[in-house]
């Protein structure tokens, strides 16, 4: 079945981001772990990788490059060759599945007394850590120009190159290459020449995070293959009631696989919306186990979008 794959605008970000190169076409086979498609989002340059296997049956602007897209959309569909997917690209809410890549915590911590010029470590687009410091491609006390690379971090599932939001001198840096790092970790701080350093500095010990709620979620959760020839997975139990309200990584459902009993777990937090079959009932690979979201949610809708 067809999969499509989002790219999300988080709290604070731009509207859209900027298409840098396709690394894949239409038509073309697609590994687990290829690099699809970088882009620009902000200062930053990003890759992002096709997180399962299949052919490209679609991608974000025709595949051209150097052209704006809005986030909150379908970057690229993934499948077999001929499947139907125009059902998928419609104008939807934002789903996430149950996957690795695509996951994003329910609230967005911000510093919104940072002085200007402080580069975090914070989860950018649909992806999330922990980060790695790659390297380092400028010094403390170098100057930088706006636009100007200053690090690369990765994580799990893509890098990411780190560029100057504004012109001056690096007054901080944090980390080494090599070193884990954390959501809120500040990495570089850019000042003014002019500026009081220690002044800078100062300001960034008093910088207190809040926390900032993100638009509900609707999560999607899919009936795992996790071996070649599976075709089918039942359900075992139910620990949630349609109606029930669901944590973000509560665990809604067990599965078995024939070869081994699987625990699924909710991508965000709102109500138990969908039950896809029965105790002792049997749902195809990927096929939709449960959904979790708004209450509001029209689940026929987005049951569309996921046809057997």
């Amino acid at each position: 079945m067809a999969s499509p794959f989002y790219l999300m605008q988080y709290p604070g970000s731009q509207p859209t981001i900027t298409i840098k190169a396709w690394h894949k076409q239409v038509g073309e086979v697609v590994n687990d772990g290829d690099v699809l498609v970088t882009y620009k989002e902000g200062h930053q340059e990003m890759d992002l990788e096709a997180p399962e296997g299949g052919v490209l049956l679609y991608q974000i602007g025709g595949g051209e490059v150097g052209v704006e897209v809005p986030l909150d959309n379908v970057m690229f569909v993934i499948g077999k060759p001929g499947e139907p997917f125009e059902h998928l690209i419609a104008d939807e809410p934002p789903i996430q599945e149950n996957a690795r890549d695509f996951t994003l915590p329910n609230d967005e911590v911000v510093y919104p007394n940072d002085p200007p010029g402080v580069v975090r470590v914070t989860h950018e687009g649909m992806l999330r850590g922990p980060y790695t410091l790659v390297e380092w491609h400028v010094r403390l006390g170098d100057e930088v120009q706006e636009g100007e690379l200053l690090l690369e971090l990765e994580n799990e599932v893509a890098s990411f190159d780190l560029s100057a939001s504004q012109p001056g001198k690096v007054i901080y840096v944090g980390g080494e290459a090599g070193d884990l790092l954390r959501s809120g970790e500040v990495l570089v701080v850019i000042a003014d020449p002019r500026e009081d350093v220690e002044a800078v500095l100062e300001q960034l010990k008093t910088s207190t995070p809040i926390v900032q709620e993100r638009r509900p979620w609707l999560s999607v959760v899919k009936m795992p293959q996790v071996y070649d020839t599976q075709e089918v997975g039942s359900i075992v139990e139910w620990f949630k009631a349609p109606g029930d309200d669901v944590k973000k990584g509560e665990v809604v459902v067990e599965v078995d696989t024939e070869l081994t009993i699987v625990r699924l777990e909710a991508d965000s937090t709102g109500v138990l919306l969908y039950q896809g079959a029965p105790t002792g009932g049997e749902i195809p690979v990927r096929g939709v186990v449960a959904m979790v979201g708004p209450p509001d949610t029209d689940v026929k809708a987005v049951l569309a979008r996921y046809p057997l």
